[in-house]
């Protein structure tokens, strides 16, 4: 599915469609919140990031959903905390999990500089109109030395070919961060109306975010990019497809092309 654009002058009316979205929509979460329930989760790109920083470790989840990570940072050790525009989302995660939720914009986050050793923002940069300042705010509130695990999907992948025609393009002569487009005028409806997760799928989405313009913000916000890939989540693979895609995932070209982006960055400085 492929949006319409929007000029820069729509962009706070497309910002006010999300917000009215998220904060209207309870169902949404609750969908959200089963796919973790059946496994689709990061919880070892977790357990791996947390250890490698020094303890008591701040975790903040951007965009928590249901709080599934802020529980899962918590029986890790770490002081977590989930923020998340919807108000039902943060009564739904504080009532679950525990722990600390905050009812905030991602976009000015309500914390003080340096305050968080780890920030996962994973699946959420597709739905904001200015990804550029949901990154500057997690790059200040990270701690000098501090890890970003940031995941959506990646629309270059999910595109028809000639993909490499596009991948060499944005590689070589790129330079967006984004690419907002209109939301479904009865997207609410939709999602209302549905228990179907998959068919919804980018339906909410307002910023065809690919690989490269997400590699661009985290550069252009003072991250140093440790790792990333494409792959899909590797549940979503029989065992000899997953190690074939991982082997792709290593040739120059093909590592941009997968259809979900995991990036890990870290702030520079000591820990």
């Amino acid at each position: 599915m492929k949006g319409t654009p929007v000029r820069p002058t729509d962009l706070e009316a497309v910002k006010r469609q999300q917000r009215a979205f998220y904060q209207a929509n309870a169902k949404y979460y609750h969908l959200i919140d089963e796919q973790f329930q059946s496994g689709y989760t990061y919880d070892d790109i977790l357990k791996e990031l947390a250890g490698r920083l020094t303890a008591p470790v701040g975790f903040l989840d951007v965009g928590c959903g249901s709080g599934y990570y802020v529980l899962r940072a918590r029986a890790l050790g770490c002081m977590a905390t989930g923020i998340d525009l919807s108000l039902h989302s943060c009564h739904m995660g504080s009532k679950r999990v525990g722990g600390r939720f905050c009812q905030a914009d991602a976009e000015s986050l309500p914390f003080r500089d340096g305050c968080f050793g780890l920030v996962f923002c994973q699946q959420l940069i597709e739905h904001v109109v200015f990804p550029e300042r949901v990154l500057a705010e997690i790059a200040r509130v990270l701690r000098p030395g501090g890890i970003l695990f940031l995941s959506a999907p990646n629309r270059l992948g999910r595109r028809s070919a000639p993909k490499i025609q596009r991948i060499l393009r944005e590689l070589y002569a790129g330079t967006e961060v984004k690419r907002i487009v209109a939301l479904p005028p009865d997207v609410l409806r939709r999602w209302s109306t549905s228990d179907d997760i998959d068919a919804l799928q980018d339906t909410d989405m307002c910023n065809e975010t690919t690989v490269f313009q997400a590699l661009r913000l985290v550069r252009q916000v003072g991250l140093t990019v440790e790792r990333f890939d494409t792959l899909r989540h590797a549940r979503k693979y029989g065992r000899l497809a997953y190690l074939l895609a991982r082997a792709a995932s290593r040739l120059p070209l093909a590592r941009y092309a997968g259809v979900n982006f995991k990036i890990v960055a870290r702030k520079a400085g000591a820990p």
